[in-house]
């Protein structure tokens, strides 16, 4: 459009002039195009330019020019064609690969363990190594080696005595129990459980000494009286009076949803690892001390100091992880 030697292609059908454009230049353009293009080439290009149009130019081409008009272009897109792939082979039900879920640790040293004595590199009624030394030669923490001690314990394999060994039993589960269930029901060891009653029962501690009733300082001392009552720690009445004590300060905190958490963390404190991590590693002195801990956590509720309840309730969640956190070599 400069005056350079640009190709201009004009259609018929619309022959207006450019911007800019007087008789004269489109003459001299017109005459350089006849220069560049033959009249048998031009003609050519048309009838290249029209096969892309919609399928009315050949009609309006056999019309007079004055009477065309400008008509909107159409291009189809074409479709890509796709390789055909292979079907994919059917495979018999019976040859088809298991679906492979997540295990945790302990129980890949449990079963690891497990297969040993059953292959028979540990005997029957031979002591496995320390704990210090498991957790050494598998690389370890001392924490895992211990959960998995006592997933063997509750399957029979093993006879955890603290402070003397663990002493290898039948490479048989003890009868009436099932192995699976009772190790792996849930995947939760006892040590992450008590960690997230930790962090979860110190806030519901606050709660409760700020909204709590009558009749929630009622129910917690009927709970406590419960537990009272009990001989050991895996009496009905413990385990009773202890759930009932930590679930009633989360109902008066008046969340409900910590309610539901601290009612299902519970659900697996009864599990049988929880039940024989707290037999074997609390020691009997700690049936009396679960009691005074819970009145030190009753009395600050009634007396609405919620920061002297936090703190009774870190104490006593504390120090029943610590205790599970002692190596089954320690009395």
């Amino acid at each position: 459009m400069n005056g350079s030697t640009d190709r201009i292609f004009m259609s018929p059908p619309d022959r207006r002039r450019a911007p800019g454009m007087n008789a004269v230049n489109l003459s001299q353009r017109s005459e350089r195009n006849a220069k560049v293009f033959p009249k048998a080439q031009w003609s050519d290009q048309l009838t290249r330019m029209r096969a892309v149009c919609c399928c009315q130019w050949p009609a309006a081409a056999s019309r007079p020019l004055a009477a065309q008009r400008p008509m909107l272009q159409v291009f189809v897109p074409m479709k890509r064609l796709e390789s055909p792939r292979a079907a994919s082979p059917k495979i018999p039900r019976d040859h088809r690969l298991p679906q492979i879920e997540p295990m945790r640790l302990y129980r890949q040293i449990a079963d690891l363990l497990g297969e040993r004595i059953d292959d028979g590199v540990f005997p029957v009624g031979s002591l496995l190594p320390a704990e210090r030394d498991l957790a050494q030669q598998l690389g370890v923490s001392r924490t895992s080696v211990r959960e998995a001690l006592i997933a063997l314990e509750v399957s029979g394999k093993v006879s955890v005595r603290v402070g003397h060994g663990v002493q290898i039993l039948e490479a048989i589960p003890r009868p009436g129990r099932d192995e699976a269930a009772e190790i792996s029901d849930g995947d939760i060891g006892p040590i992450e459980l008590m960690e997230a009653r930790r962090h979860v029962e110190l806030k519901t501690a606050e709660l409760a000494a700020v909204n709590r009733s009558q009749q929630n300082l009622q129910r917690l001392e009927q709970a406590i009286e419960l537990q009272s009552r009990a001989k050991f720690v895996r009496a009905p009445e413990y385990r009773a009076g202890d759930r009932n004590f930590h679930l009633e300060i989360a109902k008066a905190g008046g969340n409900a949803a910590y309610a539901l958490i601290i009612a299902n963390l519970w659900d697996y404190c009864c599990k049988p690892m929880f039940e024989k991590f707290e037999e074997l590693l609390t020691g009997p002195d700690r049936l009396g001390a679960t009691v005074a801990e819970h009145q030190r956590i009753l009395h600050a509720i009634a007396a609405r100091d919620r920061l002297a309840a936090r703190k009774a309730m870190k104490f006593h969640l504390e120090t029943v992880l610590g205790a599970f956190s002692r190596g089954l070599g320690a009395k």
